[in-house]
């Protein structure tokens, strides 16, 4: 996928950008439309061309220290000969190392948009106001709670704004979820709404919330929903909301309800 703060591209499955470290839960396009780097194919090596393991004596002395004794004898000279040989050793794997890693940095930068500078690549990051934090409550009821269309997930924003949700059998909460503001227009609509979204939602009608949502105690998948409200409307007066699951990849319909187990009222 495409980071949309910094520009790098990155592995679907990372949660964060590893540049600028910003999360990908919210920021990522829909999933079925994920940025892939193209990727040249290289077949597995054939189990034969695997290095053996190598296998060592069971006595008491090293593999290096009877290979030594084997060339020159148990003499001072054949033990100095076996120590040169693991240092040799010792430097070729350092140098190695060293070498993957400037590989590694140079891949990395490669990948990076052209800003011009390093300070023209900062001033990239910190003048990116696309994602603007909220409050929660700013944007659904306190109180209130969000059954899906199909019933598979119920959402319930409690008053100090902290967020459960559930499937019917599992459940999770979140006391710090992430809510934003999608600053999105036509420069760069293209970037977060494919021609589908813009023709159902469009910009002058609707403003793309996104919410993200963790489990720090492994019993759920991590939400990602973004919320499509109808411009000017207060929290209050939402009653039913067109949303995108990101987690799942599939458009849903929230409906309010009072209480997590009242049947969602159907959409008009």
């Amino acid at each position: 996928m495409k980071c949309p703060h910094c520009g790098i591209y990155y592995m679907d499955g990372e949660r964060e950008c590893p540049v600028c470290g910003k999360s990908a839960g919210p920021f990522t396009p829909k999933k079925k439309k994920a940025y892939r780097p193209n990727v040249p194919y290289q077949p597995a090596r054939p189990a034969s061309a695997r290095p053996k393991k190598a296998q060592h004596a069971s006595s008491g002395n090293a593999a290096w220290q009877q290979a030594a004794a084997q060339k020159g004898g148990a003499s001072g000279s054949s033990s100095g000969s076996g120590c040169a040989a693991g240092c040799l050793i010792v430097v070729i794997v350092l140098t190695v190392l060293v070498a993957l890693s400037i590989v590694g940095g140079l891949v990395s930068y490669s990948a990076l948009p052209d800003f011009g500078s390093a300070g023209g690549y900062l001033e990239h990051i910190l003048d990116d106001d696309t994602f603007e934090t909220c409050d929660v409550t700013d944007v659904l009821p306190a109180g209130s709670t969000w059954r899906s269309s199909d019933g598979s997930l119920t959402v319930t924003v409690r008053e100090d704004g902290s967020v459960e949700w559930t499937d019917g059998t599992d459940t999770a909460e979140d006391d710090a979820p992430l809510m934003e503001r999608v600053a999105v227009d036509e420069d760069n609509m293209d970037d977060y709404y494919d021609e589908e979204d813009a023709a159902r939602w469009p910009l002058d009608r609707f403003t793309r919330f996104d919410l993200s949502c963790s489990d720090d105690e492994g019993v759920m998948d991590d939400l990602t929903i973004w919320f499509y409200i109808p411009n000017g409307t207060e929290p209050d007066d939402l009653t039913v909301i067109e949303a995108y699951n990101w987690e799942e990849d599939v458009d849903v319909t929230f409906s309010r309800t009072n209480s997590p187990q009242e049947p969602a009222a159907q959409p008009a």
